[in-house]
C-alpha cells in the first residue's frame, strides 16, 4: 500500500474591520437575496479583487546611479582628506 501525502497546514490569520450600520445592513440585504453569508461574500470579494495581482510581483527597492556612488571606494580615493591641523 501507498502512504498517502501529508496534507499541508494552511495558516489562518485573524482580520479586524469596522463597517458603518448602513454598510452591514446593505451586505444583509445582498446576502439574503443571493443566499449567502457575510464571511462568504466577503472573502469571494477579496479572492475576486487578488486574483487580478496574481502574477504581478513585490516591487524591488528602486536606486538611482547617484545612490551608487554613495559608497564607492574610487568616488572616496579623488578627494583629499582634510586634516584637523590644515
Amino acid at each position: 500500500m501507498k502512504k498517502k501525502k501529508k496534507k499541508l497546514k494552511i495558516k489562518y490569520k485573524h482580520v479586524r474591520f469596522k463597517l458603518s450600520a448602513r454598510q452591514l445592513s446593505m451586505i444583509d440585504v445582498y446576502c439574503r437575496k443571493h443566499k449567502s453569508t457575510r464571511n462568504k461574500l466577503i472573502k469571494t470579494s477579496i479572492k475576486d479583487f487578488l486574483s487580478k495581482y496574481d502574477g504581478l510581483e513585490t516591487a524591488e527597492s528602486y536606486v538611482t546611479e547617484n545612490q551608487l556612488q554613495l559608497f564607492n571606494d574610487a568616488s572616496h580615493a579623488e578627494k583629499p582628506e582634510l586634516d584637523i591641523l590644515d
